[in-house]
């Protein structure tokens, strides 16, 4: 049978390893990243002109965003877009402003064409 002391320590010894478990718990609780707001406006800008743009029948709105987000990763860097800092959205702002004017010279070209 175990005295009172060999209880208080085991009781001690218990309570030190439940303090390490939720110390260790409380660490590995990391918040949400927050996004850069000039990243999510621009996000929800291709989001939007993706949708609305047909570059060849064949090629889906979610096709044309994944590869503006393919060469921003390349050109940025990063893994992942939402790695994307502000600084780096202004540079892939400055970017998709270049594809819109050439998609869009595109298109034109393509209707004028179908039309001759």
């Amino acid at each position: 049978m175990l005295t009172i002391e060999e209880l208080e320590k085991r009781l001690v010894k218990a309570e030190r390893k439940n303090e390490e478990l939720e110390e260790k718990l409380n660490n590995s609780y990391k918040e949400p990243k927050k996004l850069p707001e000039e990243w999510l406006e621009l996000r929800e800008e291709i989001n939007e002109f993706c949708k609305s743009v047909t570059v060849r029948k064949h090629i889906s709105g979610s096709t044309l965003q994944e590869a503006i987000y393919r060469i921003f990763k390349v050109k940025l860097n990063i893994q992942a877009m939402n790695d994307i800092s502000a600084e780096q959205a202004q540079e892939a702002r400055f970017f998709f402003e270049n594809v819109k004017e050439w998609l869009s010279e595109t298109n034109h070209t393509l209707k004028e064409s179908s039309e001759s």
